[in-house]
């Protein structure tokens, strides 16, 4: 019976193993190729106040616990849900999973973390997606309430903002409302994605009954939004430059939008583009802006990368991944 047993499991065993193996090679080779950004990151870092920079790095930590407990008030099996062990899910998301373009790596991570906890991968899936989707929405909310207290910032931005970029971003929004509509009605993945977006909208409905959890999520959303606007005045405050929190704000959500388009691992490239292109638009000094988007990248992009792949390994080899 046990020889059936290892016989069964051994072909999974063996496929995750050169997957592992392949996605460790491929994040070395990363590095390698990146070591330009790398170089150019240790530079603008020996440049900056202590002070700042340390309390820039402290906040990205400050974020983890509170992304585990919007997890925990998303789930419809909250006392599975250990928040330490989700934390190292996320931090695990942060390491390995950037290798994979667009957050789908970190989404994958957390998913498979919360179906071990018990969950099905559907409802795993719909815990991910729907803290994901909380926070953009706030993102989007908050971005709305700086420009409307601020209406210079408004005229700034559409005075600067060329058409040939509206095409860009039209053409992004329409390729994936086209993705997700091939998903949901090619044979090979109808069913699966029928079934993910089932288990979603009842999660969802779950969650809409239980006002005190969904508050709960709104206003962590709000705090991880507002702590990472905060993280990119922390790396402006550390390079001596004065960057008012509204335009930190715009210019992490325009950011985050650049990177989720483009197709590199984390965003990398694209997060750092946005950032520096928004603040020149919001009339920040061209070298200022781009120092400001590479600092604030190495607190959440390169700093998590090795304790993110100690996190990984860790819950392999508990069985949490």
């Amino acid at each position: 019976m046990k020889h059936l047993v290892h016989k069964k499991h051994h072909p999974h065993l063996k496929k995750r193993a050169i997957i592992e193996l392949v996605g460790l090679f491929g994040l070395i080779t990363f590095l390698i190729f990146q070591r330009d950004i790398l170089q150019v990151s240790f530079e603008t870092i020996i440049e900056v106040e202590a002070l700042w920079f340390l309390l820039l790095i402290a906040c990205w930590w400050l974020i983890l616990p509170l992304t585990a407990l919007s997890y925990r008030l998303i789930t419809p099996k909250p006392r599975r849900l250990k928040l330490i062990k989700t934390m190292l899910a996320h931090l695990a998301g942060a390491g390995p999973g950037r290798v994979i373009p667009g957050g789908i790596g970190g989404l994958s991570i957390n998913s498979m973390h919360l179906k071990k906890t018990g969950l099905s991968i559907e409802q795993a899936i719909g815990v991910v997606l729907t803290n994901n989707i909380i926070g953009i929405a706030v993102n989007f909310a908050l971005v709305f309430a700086a420009v409307f207290m601020r209406p210079e910032t408004r005229d700034i931005i559409f005075s600067n903002v060329s058409s040939s970029q509206l095409v860009v971003a039209l053409i992004a929004v329409s390729g994936l409302i086209v993705l997700v509509q091939w998903l949901m009605h090619a044979r090979s993945t109808r069913r699966e994605v029928q079934k993910t977006s089932r288990e979603w909208r009842m999660l969802l409905f779950r969650l809409i009954r239980k006002p005190a959890n969904l508050l709960g999520v709104v206003l962590l959303a709000f705090l991880i939004t507002g702590l990472h606007a905060l993280m990119l005045d922390f790396s402006a405050f550390a390079l001596l430059v004065d960057l008012s929190y509204a335009d930190a704000l715009i210019a992490f959500s325009f950011g985050m939008a650049i990177g989720g388009i483009l197709p590199t691992p984390g965003g990398i490239g694209g997060v750092e583009a946005g950032i520096t292109a928004a603040l020149l638009v919001l009339g920040y000094d061209a070298a200022a802006a781009a120092s400001i988007a590479v600092l604030f990248r190495v607190a959440t992009y390169w700093q998590p990368l090795i304790p993110g792949t100690l996190s990984y390994l860790y819950l392999r080899e508990k069985k949490l991944l």
